[in-house]
């Protein structure tokens, strides 16, 4: 028996798939839930957070503004912070060690170097 090739129909997806790898394709696209503990899937990030809202009582929280990410955070300064460190990978936060030239993406993470390179908790 020959596989039949049908379209996604996905308005962002113009491939073809065998209808028996349907499924799996169009699952693979998916939003899952981002509350911890659901595994309802959306089609859109929008679909997603209106869910949250109605469901899970989540009123402000907010999602990465990036193609693919589902990460969500309590405030946009923390969701820039995601996507500075995490999306665009820059690193502009010195070591404080004048002879250590270690740049990191957050401050967090300059403080777990602090610790573990330098030996101290500033």
């Amino acid at each position: 028996m020959e596989d039949t090739m049908v379209m996604c129909g996905k308005r962002a997806c113009d491939e073809e798939v065998n209808d028996v790898g349907f499924k799996e394709h169009c699952v693979a696209q998916m939003i899952v839930c981002a509350h911890r503990g659901c595994v309802k899937m959306f089609s859109r990030k929008a679909h997603m957070l209106r869910h949250m809202k109605a469901v899970h009582n989540c009123v402000n929280n907010v999602l990465c503004t990036r193609p693919g990410c589902n990460r969500i955070f309590f405030t946009k300064k923390q969701m820039r912070g995601h996507v500075k460190a995490i999306h665009d990978g820059v690193k502009d936060i010195k070591c404080i060690y004048p002879d250590c030239k270690e740049m990191f993406s957050t401050r967090n993470i300059r403080r777990k170097h602090l610790k573990a390179v330098h030996g101290d908790n500033k």
